[in-house]
């Protein structure tokens, strides 16, 4: 999906996200025989999709994007992910204070178009790595435990997310599957 972002409707990233193939057999069930888009499926899907074992988000930036403005929006969405019941307060609180230190090297740097973000849940065990359009890598951090998968996926897939129509939409169209 495409994020947008303003009365513009200016391109800030593409996050693709991927599950394991169980997951995603069980999400194809669900959107089978639909030939758009249902948004009552909307609830059911995001609740499995939170549930895989194992997940993969990408994303890729498209514009230049300050720092304060990239983890404003991460913690607005992971806010998503508490309302929805997802995610603990606490959980949110160590995950919203730990996002500066991690992301320390783009204070004076900022997010560069072009700069991708990897996700890779497995279990409990969520790692990032981060790269510039170059391919080098400015960031790989392994963090353990289930707090951080649910304020990833969470953030991805609670009501009212930035992210959450356009991967459920992504669902029906023959790229999604």
């Amino acid at each position: 999906m495409r994020l947008e972002k303003t009365i513009f409707r200016v391109d800030v990233l593409t996050l693709r996200l991927r599950v394991d193939p169980a997951t995603a057999a069980d999400l194809d069930s669900l959107v089978s025989g639909g030939e758009e888009y249902d948004g009552a499926l909307a609830p059911e899907i995001a609740e499995r999709a939170l549930r895989a074992d194992e997940a993969v988000a990408e994303i890729e930036f498209l514009r230049d994007v300050g720092l304060d403005r990239f983890l404003e929006g991460v913690r607005a969405d992971m806010r998503k992910a508490v309302e929805a019941g997802w995610l603990e307060p606490g959980g949110y609180r160590a995950v919203s204070e730990g996002l500066p230190g991690w992301f320390v090297f783009l204070r004076e740097r900022g997010i560069r178009d072009g700069d991708r973000i990897s996700y890779r849940v497995r279990g409990d065990t969520l790692r990032t790595v981060y790269a510039d359009p170059a391919g080098d890598v400015l960031l790989d951090q392994t963090d353990v435990g289930r707090q951080n998968v649910l304020a990833l996926l969470g953030a991805y897939l609670a009501p009212g997310s930035s992210f959450r129509e356009g991967l459920i939409r992504s669902l029906w169209e023959p790229s999604g599957r």
